[in-house]
């Protein structure tokens, strides 16, 4: 699977769990289930465009070489690297932005273990403020020891990582802040219980709000909603139904992942799943060039119109090797297209691809690209 497919997908899917999400759960009290939908959605949309890969080898496989130059004057093979510098950029980015979480997450770790201005937790670490009283302090801890008992900052650990891997989807924001707050509300369901003005002392503790670390802080932001919630009183069971609605959102996810896109790549770009042997011109990827350079004869009319341009040529290379069904996907100009169709028709057979051992069809496509030089 290329790069630019897998980055697409793997949005799409993220797009659609989350829409899910936010249209049947954002205002339910089963936080659990609610945490499990989010956490699911990121999971789901981390796995599912590899599930391509688990399936049996296609028929006909989709391979896209590279770009082929002729001119008026010469010819040479020309590639476009921009996917591999695009790809570059997005490696570059999301390896600082790892980095950048494992610093934070030993700022929270030191943070939890010095003293604390106000109640916090981190990988199963409790902290409490010294100044706080006691009924205070009870419904901290309580809080707190919910967030560890819970393992909720592995959960925003693996969010912080997939965010940073693909950090080019802009729904991350809405999902650590929705996240967190699944997290909050799920404590403070815990921590109410043993104290009677609980929203009064969020409302204390609001203005303490920080945001600097990965530990969950008992003063989070989110108040306003906390206390609504507090005070909700919808029952589990109409989540229970909601729940139904993950199936359709799943199956719109394998839909999404069920197409591909042809980039234009500098060499030989992915193939099928479980090939063997890739499909070869004779000789290999220089005696295709040789050939092409050899044969193809820019049309005198076309050059005398200076008419220039890329055709895509599509053909199929059989299990047997033989070159099949050229078409012209694009073209440029009559006799460029049937210049370029001639070519390839008369190509010598392919050494076939083959999938697990045995010959398979595959499905060509080759740009060809007739420049004018200034002589």
């Amino acid at each position: 699977m290329d790069p630019l497919t897998l980055l697409l997908q793997t949005h799409s899917c993220l797009a659609i769990a989350f829409a899910g999400y936010w249209w049947t759960m954002r205002q339910e009290t089963w936080f659990t289930a609610r945490r499990a939908w989010l956490i699911g959605a990121i999971a789901l949309s981390m796995v599912l465009p590899w599930a391509s890969l688990w399936a049996p080898p296609q028929a006909v496989l989709a391979i896209t070489l590279p770009t082929f130059t002729t001119g008026n004057e010469a010819q040479t093979a020309t590639g476009i690297p921009w996917t591999s510098l695009l790809v570059g950029v997005h490696i570059t980015v999301s390896g600082l932005l790892l980095l950048r979480l494992l610093i934070r997450a030993w700022l929270a770790l030191r943070l939890v273990r010095g003293p604390v201005q106000q109640a916090c937790s981190f990988l199963g670490t409790v902290a409490l403020p010294t100044q706080a009283d006691a009924d205070d302090a009870r419904a901290m801890r309580i809080h707190e020891e919910t967030h560890a008992r819970h393992r909720h900052s592995l959960d925003i650990l693996l969010l912080e990582s997939c965010a940073a891997v693909w950090w080019s989807n802009p729904l991350w924001p809405l999902i650590r802040r929705e996240l967190k707050l699944v997290h909050e509300l799920a404590a403070d369901a815990e921590a109410c219980k043993v104290h009677d003005r609980y929203d009064e002392l969020l409302l204390a503790h609001a203005l303490n709000t920080s945001r600097a670390t990965l530990a969950h802080h008992f003063g989070t932001s989110h108040v306003r909603t906390r206390i609504t919630m507090l005070y909700n009183t919808r029952p589990r069971s109409s989540t229970r139904r909601k729940l139904w609605f993950a199936l359709p959102t799943v199956i719109l996810a394998l839909a999404m992942v069920s197409w591909d896109v042809v980039p234009v790549p500098s060499r030989i770009g992915p193939l099928a799943q479980h090939i063997d042997q890739q499909p070869e011109f004779p000789g290999g990827q220089e005696a295709l060039m040789k050939y092409l350079g050899s044969n193809i004869a820019y049309p005198s009319s076309a050059q005398e119109a200076k008419v220039e341009g890329t055709v895509i040529i599509g053909f199929l290379v059989k299990a047997d090797g033989a070159v099949t069904q050229v078409t012209v996907k694009r073209g440029v100009h009559q006799e460029i297209d049937a210049e370029a169709v001639r070519v390839v028709a008369a190509m010598p057979r392919w050494n076939p691809a083959k999938a697990h051992g045995k010959p398979v069809d595959a499905e060509m496509t080759l740009p060809i690209a007739f420049r004018l030089t200034d002589k």
